[in-house]
């Protein structure tokens, strides 16, 4: 089951009714609005796309004093 809604203070206000019996346990997963799930590529992150454009990317390039 998938449940969404936005924090109000210490509580969760849900866009929809629970049907739910009172003291059942839930876990929340925060999904993290300001980051983005887009490389700058275009791809999404993780895809197997970003992983091997990061594989063919040299290392930047170290200075030694």
């Amino acid at each position: 089951m998938l449940y969404k809604g936005t924090v109000r203070g210490k509580m969760v206000e849900l866009e929809s009714d629970v049907a739910l019996p009172e003291g059942t346990g839930v876990e929340i997963v925060v999904k993290d609005r300001g980051k983005k799930t887009v490389s700058p590529s275009g791809h999404p992150r993780g895809s197997p796309q970003v992983i091997l454009k990061f594989l063919d990317t040299p290392p930047p390039a170290r200075h030694v004093s």
